[in-house]
């Protein structure tokens, strides 16, 4: 309804473009009277004279429209961007984690199995000992006797 209204006063009052209403139905001013009355930035300027600025101009309803879109997406991009800065975040946090806890893990499988075999070679050596023990004092007692008979049987005449 509002449109309707606009455009009727446009038409009225012989202003073609939004930006001719806003210079008093003059086009475009110079340069240097457009500085000095709105101190409008150059490259605002520039944007204004290029063949999009002149089509946003000449079509105001759709320049408000972006302008709403683009002030209404940058809450819900904003909220994007942070959800995947945080996730990103996260995933590093979870990975770092993940990888501790993993080295973690594998440390103490790694010092349990060591210390089991410290035990095993302890009892094996304890056992080693035994049999050793046992061997030599079987090859003691079997053939402690015969060392000392064999040197009696061959030992060499004496010569005087």
């Amino acid at each position: 309804m509002w449109e309707v209204h606009i455009c009727k006063h446009l038409k009225l009052h012989g202003k073609s473009t939004f930006m001719s209403m806003l210079y008093d139905n003059e086009p475009f001013p110079p340069q240097d009277e457009t500085s000095e009355r709105l101190h409008i930035d150059p490259k605002i300027e520039e944007f204004m004279n290029s063949s999009v600025g002149r089509y946003l101009s000449d079509h105001p309803f759709i320049a408000l429209t972006l302008l709403v879109f683009a002030v209404m997406a940058t809450v819900p991009v904003g909220l994007f961007l942070g959800f995947g800065l945080v996730t990103l975040a996260a995933t590093t946090m979870s990975i770092i984690f993940v990888e501790v806890f993993l080295l973690a893990v594998g440390g103490a499988t790694l010092l349990c199995v060591l210390g089991c075999l410290a035990i095993f070679a302890v009892f094996f050596s304890f056992f080693l000992t035994a049999c050793y023990i046992t061997v030599s004092c079987i090859h003691k007692l079997y053939y402690g006797k015969r060392p000392s008979e064999k040197r009696k049987r061959f030992s060499r005449p004496k010569i005087d």
